[in-house]
């Protein structure tokens, strides 16, 4: 098989696992297609869209918070 095929191929394996994961929904939301060029240099978003940052629900996942609510008391 050519190699442009397999990278075809590829990417549409990726593409419809992206859409089919039960992980990574806020980044989907943003980037719902495999095909975007990511250049984001800032630490605050990028923890943002990966929902792995100083996030009360994320702390409490590693025993760093005893409770998931942030200081409005929604979960964050």
């Amino acid at each position: 098989m050519p190699e442009k095929n397999t990278s075809a191929k590829v990417k549409r394996m990726w593409q419809n696992r992206w859409a089919e994961t039960t992980t990574g929904h806020r980044t989907f939301k943003f980037y719902p297609k495999i095909n975007f060029k990511l250049n984001i240099r800032n630490w605050y978003i990028t923890q943002f869209l990966t929902e792995h940052g100083s996030f009360s629900s994320y702390l409490k996942r590693f025993n760093f918070r005893t409770s998931d609510s942030c200081s409005c008391g929604e979960v964050g």
